[in-house]
């Protein structure tokens, strides 16, 4: 939305090295400046401070004119600040939080409209004062790196039903109990989708997620169902590209599911799914509302209540597996194959990158995290 606006504007990203992996190459973005707060923590505030002097230092010679505070947090905050950016824009309701907004006057404290529910329409008010009017959420990135099609080209294409059968991704995983629908309850679906609905499914798991998948696999059979390897972002961007359907909670892969136009089925429990579930109509929700659980939603990272996660343990799987055809039935498209979806869109063998553009404005020291840099 900010590109359609500015075309010839120099917009820079700023992020921790995880996150930023999905802004490589973006087509709309001229920089990407990583910032590598964890591995400052692990080296405690002595060792890092040249190091990140430097950071401040070269940040401030970007001589920003705007910063968009998206988190609405302290650290995010004192990011802006340190652009020394004329210009900050923040959110100016409960979403600005730990005195985000300190400093910033009045009018570029944005309170979103009353229709602006879900958190993608609020992250786009924050662009009136820059006079975006267009704020149509577009999805876009740029194009996946060699070795990423590479690493998708030497396993997927050999395994069984590659051909022949739709995917459908489940993510069991969340960072939060209360977004975490039970395992059991995912075992349950899997089985389903292979037998109802003639799918492969197919489990994501993260690097937090192991105690989660040993339960699946001592307590459910999990071994009877594809697991994919480990993955980093981009990576997984490649394998959502060649499914059907996604499955998943309030957390990071389903969002990504939906931002690439992978119909999507999102149990939630704590979190609203109003606000959070994925964006747009292609995907679905399933909640229980409060006449069946009074407390939900509410946004706790643990459940305290008496009956112990019953938002998530009474969301049943055929609440889901409902939801997982229907989703399905609406867009034939999708189901198919991962050889029929992938080709179309990410060439299985090696080939251009596609272009780049060019920044506007040439910068000296461009800010980015040095190779390898990460948590």
């Amino acid at each position: 939305a900010l590109r359609r606006a500015q075309p010839d504007a120099f917009i820079a990203w700023i992020a921790e090295p995880a996150p930023a992996q999905l802004l490589t190459r973006h087509p709309d973005l001229d920089a990407v400046i990583t910032m590598p707060r964890r591995r400052w923590a692990k080296m405690g505030r002595r060792a890092s401070r040249g190091e990140r002097r430097v950071w401040w230092e070269h940040l401030r010679r970007e001589c920003f004119d705007w910063a968009i505070d998206l988190q609405g947090l302290w650290k995010s905050a004192q990011v802006a600040r340190g652009t020394g950016a004329l210009e900050r824009v923040v959110f100016g309701d409960e979403q600005a939080r730990e005195l985000s907004w300190w400093g910033v006057p009045g009018h570029h404290r944005i309170v979103p409209p009353p229709e602006a529910r879900h958190v993608v329409e609020r992250y786009l008010a924050l662009l009136r004062p820059l006079g975006v009017t267009d704020i149509t959420p577009e999805w876009r990135f740029g194009p996946l790196g060699e070795e990423t099609r590479e690493w998708l080209a030497n396993w997927w294409p050999r395994e069984p039903d590659f051909e022949t059968k739709p995917w459908i991704a489940l993510n069991p995983g969340a960072g939060w109990e209360t977004k975490q629908w039970p395992v059991a309850h995912f075992a349950a679906l899997a089985e389903r989708a292979e037998r109802d609905l003639g799918g492969r499914a197919m489990f994501l798991w993260g690097p937090a997620d192991h105690a989660l998948r040993d339960k699946l696999m001592q307590d459910h059979g999990g071994d009877r169902f594809f697991h994919a390897p480990d993955n980093d972002l981009h990576q997984l961007r490649a394998l959502l590209t060649g499914c059907a359907a996604f499955v998943g909670g309030d957390t990071g892969p389903t969002h990504l599911a939906a931002a690439l136009g992978v119909p999507c089925v999102s149990p939630h429990g704590g979190s609203d799914p109003v606000r959070n579930g994925p964006h747009g109509e292609a995907h679905v929700s399933v909640a229980l509302s409060r006449a069946e659980v009074p407390c939900v939603p509410c946004w706790r990272t643990t459940c305290n209540h008496s009956a112990h996660l019953a938002c998530l343990r009474t969301l049943t799987v055929e609440m889901v597996f409902d939801a997982l055809a229907r989703v399905l039935e609406r867009h034939p498209e999708r189901a198919r194959p991962p050889a029929a979806l992938l080709r179309e869109v990410l060439p299985l063998e090696p080939g251009a990158e596609g272009e780049e553009r060019t920044p506007p404005v040439p910068r000296a020291d461009r800010v980015q995290a040095p190779a390898g840099d990460g948590d």
